[in-house]
């Protein structure tokens, strides 16, 4: 029992951000887990830990403890409730730092299991956000949208906040690509009054309305009060972006470098890829096409063996351009 006591402080502790304090505490409670041959509380506590480690860039480090929760969680060892709960953490954890692959092989474990237990609503309204995040990064962008309103229809009632607004994110994310700005703001603004902040989302739509000043305030407040690493990852392409259509290259240049430092924290090689694309794009802007086309060929290689159309198209286009000021038109055609 003393174990799981402890639980609730590695949830204040993270919350508060003492993130190796958090750690610290989740091994204690994975100690007694262990000691007592406590399956369910093995994996909830190996679950908060991994997560926890790759918010402190220790990706390597966590996955362990996620390896060895979603073993105890398929062999079947685990109670229903707890099953829902360490799958909800560890997708959640993987898309926190971009670990794609595991996190669309892992929504796929989570979805089944929601359809073995329809009684578990709120986790199968998480399952359906984790699930349309990885069906927009696979182009399926009419399936995401449906399965953001269909989570965010199944959460009403619940107490998943973060959850609901996250969907609403997702919608607005959608809504923004395909160019329908009025009712991506409202999803946007949903979301922010829910629980999140709806970044670098509401800022992209207002570059693509235009608004660059707009959107490079917005983006600089974002980035600059990111909570931890994966979040300012998740905000720096932004950024990158949003900096070079106001030509600030200066500052993209940093950005660039904190994204850079970030991936070889991490160690992980999506996000050495995501770092490419920002650095191709500025060495584009700072009419460089060499060094631009290399590194943006590195990200459209990977994003194209990994399956995300929408990334390669734009990637495409950005290496196009490197071609055309290299004078090789017929390459970039």
């Amino acid at each position: 029992q003393r174990g799981y006591l402890i639980l609730p402080q590695v949830f204040m502790l993270r919350a508060k951000g003492d993130y190796e304090a958090a750690v610290a505490v989740a091994d204690t409670a994975l100690a007694f887990g262990e000691r007592a041959g406590d399956a369910d509380l093995v994996a909830m506590a190996g679950s908060l830990k991994g997560g926890i480690l790759f918010r402190l860039g220790r990706v390597d480090e966590g996955n362990g403890p996620i390896d060895e929760t979603m073993l105890l969680a398929n062999a079947g060892r685990l109670s229903p409730v707890v099953t829902g709960i360490v799958y909800c953490e560890i997708v959640a954890s993987c898309c926190r730092v971009l670990e794609m692959v595991r996190a669309r092989e892992w929504t796929a474990v989570l979805d089944a299991w929601c359809k073995r237990n329809p009684q578990a609503k709120a986790f199968s309204g998480v399952c359906q956000v984790h699930r349309a995040e990885v069906l927009q990064l696979d182009g399926h962008w009419t399936e995401a949208y449906a399965e953001a309103e269909r989570a965010g229809a199944g959460l009403k009632g619940t107490t998943e906040q973060t959850a609901m607004a996250t969907a609403a994110y997702r919608r607005g994310e959608i809504l923004r690509l395909r160019g329908d700005f009025d009712a991506a703001e409202t999803e946007y603004r949903r979301a922010g009054r829910i629980a999140i902040d709806p970044q670098p989302g509401l800022a992209l739509l207002r570059l693509a309305q235009g608004k660059t000043e707009e959107a490079a305030a917005m983006i600089r407040r974002a980035i600059e009060t990111a909570p931890d690493m994966p979040k300012k990852a998740a905000l720096l392409p932004a950024g990158i972006e949003i900096c070079i259509a106001f030509g600030d290259l200066d500052r993209c240049e940093t950005l660039c470098g904190e994204l850079t430092e970030i991936a070889e924290r991490f160690g992980t090689e999506i996000l050495a890829r995501v770092a490419d694309q920002g650095c191709g794009m500025l060495a584009l802007a700072r009419r460089k096409p060499t060094e631009a086309v290399a590194a943006l060929t590195r990200a459209r290689r990977y994003w194209a063996e990994f399956g995300a159309p929408y990334l390669v198209a734009r990637l495409r286009v950005d290496i196009a351009r490197g071609c055309q000021a290299l004078g090789d038109s017929e390459s970039a055609a």
